[in-house]
């Protein structure tokens, strides 16, 4: 899978709930692994859990539980 393949997905919850669409992801520079995804949340998504940069809220990749349609975050590993 590709950074591009992940792009402007669609994310949910492991509940379900619609969080938003990943515009931004940072890997670290020496091992190539991803560290965190920037999701544009959701209008309607409670972000006061989540750690925020600017307009986004910030997910630990390791979070990420699963990647097909949409990207499904555990939400126990998401937010702070």
């Amino acid at each position: 899978m590709f950074l591009q393949d992940i792009m402007n997905k669609k994310v949910v919850d492991s509940e379900g709930t619609a969080l938003g669409e990943i515009k931004g992801i940072t890997a670290d520079a020496e091992t190539g692994f991803l560290r965190k995804i920037f999701v544009k949340p959701s209008l309607e998504l409670d972000t006061s859990s989540f750690e925020k940069q600017s307009d986004f809220i910030v997910i630990p990749f390791e979070a990420v539980s699963a990647v097909r349609d949409v990207v499904v975050i555990d939400s126990s590993k998401a937010k702070q």
